[in-house]
């Protein structure tokens, strides 16, 4: 391709024809920006798509951490509620010494099993932080997660 270029370029130089090699020249000049362009849109399009897999990635491994959130507040109120139940009978019903040690017994395993009261929160502050570098499409979907860490924020707050 580039020898049929070069080919035509020499022809029309040697025939003094500065009017259709200056043509030439031209359309030559044009077809590279053309490409150029072309070059860009792909480039283009390849950032859009590589935005959108991060988008995706980062929002899949936030609903992850959620779903262990909610496992977690789960097992804290069973652990709350058993807890209560045992505590309730101890002291409102007429325990004899069989139930007192079933209590004990129950308490220790309870204690034991005591889930953490912490909830994980190091994907949705990451989310948050590479908010600006997210697709503007999912704008809503980031306030929502801003939301969401306001109100994980404030639970802390009171659990302390």
């Amino acid at each position: 391709m580039l020898r049929f270029f070069r080919r035509i370029r020499k022809t029309l130089f040697d025939q003094k024809r500065f009017s259709r090699y200056l043509l030439y020249a031209l359309g030559e000049v044009v077809l590279v920006v053309i490409g150029i362009l072309i070059a860009l849109q792909l480039n283009n399009k390849s950032e859009e798509r590589k935005q959108r897999e991060l988008a995706v990635a980062t929002f899949e491994g936030v609903q992850k951490e959620i779903e262990e959130n909610i496992h977690k507040v789960i097992n804290n109120m069973q652990y709350a509620h058993g807890r209560n139940r045992n505590l309730r009978y101890f002291l409102c019903g007429d325990p004899n010494e069989e139930d007192l040690q079933k209590y004990w017994k129950d308490m220790v395993m309870v204690t034991a099993s005591s889930p953490s009261n912490s909830l994980s929160s190091e994907l949705l502050d990451e989310a948050i932080k590479n908010s600006p570098n997210l697709p503007g499409t999912y704008e809503s979907t980031v306030n929502q997660l801003k939301e969401l860490s306001n109100i994980q924020v404030k639970l802390e707050r009171v659990q302390e």
